[in-house]
């Protein structure tokens, strides 16, 4: 059973600084590089936790999607919501992390994400 989802509108990253969260992530995935520049938004770390990438997917479904596990822990140390769904029409549509991580057969994500949810 996975988690209910949350949905609702998040917005696309669009700056030069917003796209760089996203290849440290998954292109880069370096967890000490996003873990710096996570501590440095100050006022501005929701709002890039809660970044979607043109695919619609959040930084916790992009360091699933490339198994960036200290990627992953490190967004989830920082309050990204794992239960959010893609916001997209594409394949994986509405789907959670723990959803993305089942199906991409990404063990190890899948274990942090469910240690992180209590399952």
């Amino acid at each position: 059973n996975f988690p209910k989802l949350h949905q609702m509108a998040h917005p696309q990253a669009s700056t030069d600084e917003e796209l760089r969260y996203f290849r440290i992530i998954g292109d880069e995935a370096n967890a000490d590089a996003l873990k710096t520049l996570l501590e440095g938004l100050g006022d501005r770390k929701a709002h890039f936790l809660s970044l979607v990438n043109y695919d619609g997917m959040t930084g916790v479904h992009y360091a699933v999607l490339f198994d960036s596990q200290d990627c992953l822990k490190v967004l989830l140390e920082h309050g990204a919501d794992p239960e959010v769904g893609v916001q997209s029409e594409a394949a994986y549509a509405n789907m959670s992390a723990l959803e993305l991580s089942v199906g991409r057969r990404r063990r190890d994500c899948t274990a942090i994400l469910k240690a992180h949810l209590g399952m």
